[in-house]
């Protein structure tokens, strides 16, 4: 219906909330046809129907960035065991809470690189684990350990590992590089962790490394001239953090 004006229109809308329409004097008569046939919805409706749009895209959002994520976790290798660690779940005693702040600032994007030096045991790996699972949810993210990484550039040329170990050194993923001192490298593997290492740098990638030797030991680890070269460069781009305490495997063990 329409009252004495000819530029209001008023009805019920579906809740039974009476609703004016201003529907301009200088539109064609077909459009104003079409605004009279459009059904009315009072404020309180459009609010309901505006906030369920909202969460479906919401829900949609998530739906998608968490298919991203399963996506980039698959071509992680992260372990198995290691996917999934929350901050909350990491003890935070006085030798680990400086390691544990500054991964997850590493995680958010805060620090590009990330050296975790410690005994064997006190979680270095669960730490960088935990900052690997937060930075795939943003980005890839490859997972390494030393050994590994040896075994991957030993693969056959069309083996999938060997196609992990390529990427490493040509693309600018973001890097956890585990147990850096678990393999005694030859002349040839040393020279691969350098490139790997170099390539991050020089790209400005995430670098995140954890091992069992004292920084002021890593040089002697890697044959020359490739010792000197890693040390410095890690040195250079990454802050050092050192994890202390007990041994939480023989903890559990005992």
């Amino acid at each position: 219906m329409t009252d004495n004006k000819a530029d209001i229109f008023r009805g019920p809308c579906a809740c039974g909330v009476l609703v004016r329409r201003e529907i301009p004097d200088d539109l064609p008569d077909t459009w104003r046809d079409i605004l009279r046939a459009i059904p009315l919805r009072c404020a309180a409706c459009i609010e309901v129907e505006e906030a369920a749009e909202r969460e479906e895209e919401e829900r949609a959002a998530r739906v998608k960035a968490e298919r991203r994520r399963d996506a980039r976790v698959a071509e992680s290798d992260l372990p198995e065991a290691l996917r999934g660690l929350q901050w909350g779940a990491l003890e935070r005693d006085p030798g680990r809470t400086a390691a544990i702040s500054h991964a997850a600032e590493w995680a958010r994007g805060g620090l590009q690189g990330l050296l975790l030096t410690g005994e064997v045991g006190v979680g270095k790996t669960s730490i960088a684990a935990t900052a690997a699972w937060e930075l795939l949810g943003r980005r890839r993210v490859v997972w390494t350990s030393m050994p590994q990484l040896f075994a991957r550039l030993g693969a056959g040329h069309n083996d999938r590992q060997r196609d992990i170990a390529v990427r490493m050194m040509t693309e600018p993923t973001a890097l956890v590089l585990d147990d850096l001192d678990k393999a005694r490298p030859t002349h040839y593997g040393a020279e691969q962790v350098f490139a790997v290492i170099d390539h991050r740098i020089t790209a400005g990638a995430p670098l995140l490394v954890t091992t069992n030797l004292a920084a002021s030991e890593l040089a002697g680890w890697f044959p020359e001239p490739y010792g000197e070269a890693i040390a410095s460069r890690l040195a250079g781009y990454c802050r050092l953090l050192r994890v202390e305490g007990p041994d939480r495997r023989l903890e559990r063990a005992a």
